[in-house]
């Protein structure tokens, strides 16, 4: 997790849906990147303690004080969409909410695709003009709205920028990686802030 895919502000908590806990999940945990304690994608964080909880939690950075996953802070997710259940941890982040990240668990690299998830990223993609990322592992994908685009492996000096091409047909969207200094990046990064 990086602070562009949390929630980004220091009143996070006051967004989760009443009644809602993370309780026993710690999926977080495992499937995101954490800066602050230098721990990578897809293993279990030194400091947790699974079906418990954090092990240092009254001391948690702020990395993780912040942030919280959809199915924390989006009331229409069902309990289908907590990450115990469906093995994925789905972070909403950019300005206005404009992008989406999928942590899905190496152990059910398909989780994504079942249903209703795959379903409702496609019409996310096409209504709410959402770019939705799929990470699985450092595989990535793209879901757009008629399309899913495996992106291979994605560095850490790299970002994926949707390019828009005008067709006879109408418009086409394209994902594209490119490096962090590439100053399409640099441009949509500012935008992001």
């Amino acid at each position: 997790m990086t602070v562009e895919e949390g929630t980004g502000d220091g009143n996070a908590a006051a967004r989760v849906v009443p009644g809602r806990s993370c309780g026993t999940c710690a999926m977080c945990c495992k499937l995101t990147k954490i800066d602050a304690v230098e721990k990578p994608a897809g293993i279990w964080c030194r400091h947790c303690k699974p079906g418990k909880g954090c092990g240092i939690y009254a001391t948690r950075p702020n990395e993780c004080r912040q942030f919280f996953c959809a199915w924390m802070t989006m009331p229409g997710l069902g309990d289908e969409w907590k990450p115990t259940h469906s093995k994925m941890v789905v972070a909403v982040h950019g300005a206005g909410g404009s992008r989406m990240t999928v942590h899905v668990d190496p152990q059910r690299p398909d989780a994504w695709r079942a249903e209703p998830y795959h379903t409702n990223f496609r019409r996310w993609a096409k209504l709410e003009n959402m770019t939705i990322m799929v990470a699985v592992g450092n595989r990535y994908y793209t879901v757009l709205p008629d399309r899913d685009v495996d992106l291979g492996i994605l560095a850490e000096d790299e970002i994926v920028l949707i390019e828009e091409r005008r067709m006879p047909y109408g418009v086409e969207l394209n994902p594209i990686k490119v490096r962090k200094d590439d100053p399409r990046a640099q441009a949509f990064l500012a935008n992001e802030k």
